[in-house]
């Protein structure tokens, strides 16, 4: 399956995202490398027809998300990196508990000499990240209270998809994203509803 340079190109103008070529040449690079890969290694679904749709809905909250970004149950990547590629000033971190994923989001780390961090670890088991994060990216994960725990006070919780109880939704024609701030309760955290 080939990579549309101008689909992404195109797309990026509507998210109204400003870009280099370097930068469009790497998002090329990264999908064309996650497209082999995934003929191995299980970490996107093989029934995508336009594989170029799949970066352009992970950049629909490109312009909030902000400094320390989590990219929670990573899979391939397909959200942190994008922004990552566009946004190379955030610390991204992507945690991802299988190994094969892990494998590869190493080899991109590489690959695109992008600099950011995997960790391959369980959620639950990954102590050291607890509060740290301002931005954290949620896709194909149900959202749960041990993902604010991430967050530090006042972070943001960016759903890819419909969640019960968020602030407001981010719409595009590649997508929606909910957005969730945490905040402190009298019981300790929770979100802003």
């Amino acid at each position: 399956m080939s990579v549309s340079r101008e689909t992404l190109r195109k797309g990026l103008v509507v998210l109204n995202i400003s870009f280099t070529e370097k930068m469009l040449d790497l998002l090329v690079a990264y999908l064309e490398e996650l497209l082999r890969w995934n003929e191995k290694v299980n970490l996107i679904s093989r029934r995508k027809k336009e594989p170029e749709l799949l970066i352009l809905s992970s950049l629909v909250p490109i312009h909030e998300v902000r400094g320390k970004v989590l990219d929670f149950g990573a899979g391939g990547g397909v959200v942190g990196i994008p922004i990552k590629i566009l946004k190379p000033r955030i610390k991204l971190t992507l945690l991802e508990s299988k190994t094969k994923k892990s494998v590869f989001l190493f080899h991109m780390k590489h690959f695109l000499g992008v600099d950011m961090e995997v960790v391959n670890m369980r959620a639950e088991d990954w102590k050291e990240g607890r509060g740290k994060f301002d931005s954290l990216l949620l896709r194909g994960v149900k959202p749960s209270s041990l993902v604010f725990e991430f967050l530090n006070p006042g972070g943001v919780l960016f759903y890819y998809g419909r969640m019960k109880g968020a602030e407001r939704e981010i719409v595009s024609p590649f997508g929606r994203v909910s957005v969730v701030r945490k905040r402190v309760t009298p019981r300790g955290y929770g979100t802003a509803n």
